[in-house]
Formats: structure tokens, sequence, C-alpha cells
């Protein structure tokens, strides 16, 4: 039901997690009803939002994946450019 992934955006917004994507599909003969959430949570909050959307009702964890992106190169690039503007 979208109510569920209704649900979980609520409890995501009262997170530090911003929500990146949300799909549904109603369920048909090929197909039962689905639906999936891409979320972007710190670190400090993601065991907290990992917990809190797999509780909820009628709904089902059935995979979860992590993934961490290294922002070294740009966080340096940035500074190279403040310094060429001084």
């Amino acid at each position: 039901q979208r109510a569920v992934l209704e649900a979980h955006a609520a409890r995501c917004a009262q997170l530090d997690c911003v929500m990146v994507s949300q799909t549904f599909a109603d369920e048909n003969k090929q197909m039962p009803l689905s639906g999936a959430l891409t979320v972007r949570v710190s670190r400090k909050d993601r065991d907290k939002c990992t917990e809190a959307l797999k509780g909820g009702g009628d709904s089902r964890v059935l995979s979860q994946a992590t993934s961490a992106q290294d922002k070294t190169v740009q966080v340096v690039d940035i500074e190279a450019r403040v310094a060429n503007l001084m």
C-alpha cells in the first residue's frame, strides 16, 4: 500500500535522512504489490533509520544494501578553488 511507503517516508523525515527515490508498483497478474525506497542517511543515524524502516505494519524488508562514497577529492578540489580566488 502507498500508505506504508508514506509512513516510511515520514519516519525518514524524523531522522537525519533524505529520501532519494521512491517507487511503487500495483499488484497485477505477473507481479505482487511492491515498493522501494532509496534513502541517504548520516552514519550516526544509519542503524536507527534501518530499524525504523524494518518495522511498520504490513511491510517487510526483502533486501538491504549499504554503500559509502569518499568525498575527500571533492573537498580538496573546493579548497583549491577557494585558495585560487584569494
